[in-house]
């Protein structure tokens, strides 16, 4: 994890052009390519005869009280586009622009998430893993029972798609300090940029703060 993570981050020092290629690349190869996949994939599953899943036929369409609480990972899954925030000045009429672009994510993301979500439910039967329902169900539609080359390609386009999301992630609020710092509210060294205009004095303190997090996680959870 921290391998990636400053990989992600010193990626960063690149500037933002860099990081919004390789949010674009990954969006498209990493999220939207696997779930029209998934799609095509199923359409030609369910036509060869195969039935419906009753993890998808044997429940409800809303979640009964007892479920709600398992809401809670569903909305974490739409957290994470307030990073942007500190970019919207950089759009042209940002105080239209950027509230568009807003609610178009949200569409695309209800979208994308329902028909994952709802094809995933359709083709595994029994207990569906939060974190291998998706390669679960592309193992069942390609190569049942073992994971083919194909099953592996997606995996890694799916790693590259969410590496895309965190690089995102990461530069996001750094810009939002950079800003605080600009103003006399933090350090001058907090301002400081490299040629890119990036933030890097912050980006690293933001990377020495998530090593040490992470060590605590790791060593402090038994």
């Amino acid at each position: 994890v921290l391998v990636l993570f400053w990989i992600t981050t010193l990626l960063q020092f690149r500037g933002t052009s860099f990081t919004a290629k390789i949010a674009k690349y990954a969006f498209s190869l990493g999220i939207v390519l696997p779930v029209l996949a998934l799609a095509v994939l199923a359409i030609y599953y369910f036509s060869n005869g195969h039935t419906v899943s009753t993890n998808f036929t044997g429940v409800d369409f809303f979640p009964k009280e007892g479920n709600l609480a398992a809401m809670t990972a569903f909305v974490l899954t739409y957290m994470g586009v307030e990073a942007s925030a500190p970019k919207a000045v950089g759009l042209n009429n940002f105080k239209r622009s950027y509230p568009l672009i807003m609610m178009g994510l949200v569409l695309v993301g209800v979208i994308l998430c329902t028909l994952g979500g709802s094809i995933v439910a359709m083709v595994i039967e029994g207990n569906i893993s939060s974190n291998e329902g998706l390669i679960d169900a592309f193992r069942v539609l390609i190569s049942p029972g073992k994971n083919s080359w194909p099953v592996i390609v997606i995996g890694v386009l799916i790693c590259f798609g969410i590496f895309g999301q965190v690089s995102s992630w990461v530069v996001g609020p750094t810009s939002g300090l950079q800003y605080v710092a600009e103003q006399g509210y933090l350090p001058a060294r907090f301002a400081k940029k490299n040629s890119k205009g990036v933030p890097t004095f912050i980006l690293l303190i933001q990377g020495i703060i998530v090593t040490i997090w992470a060590a605590v996680l790791t060593f402090g959870s038994g």
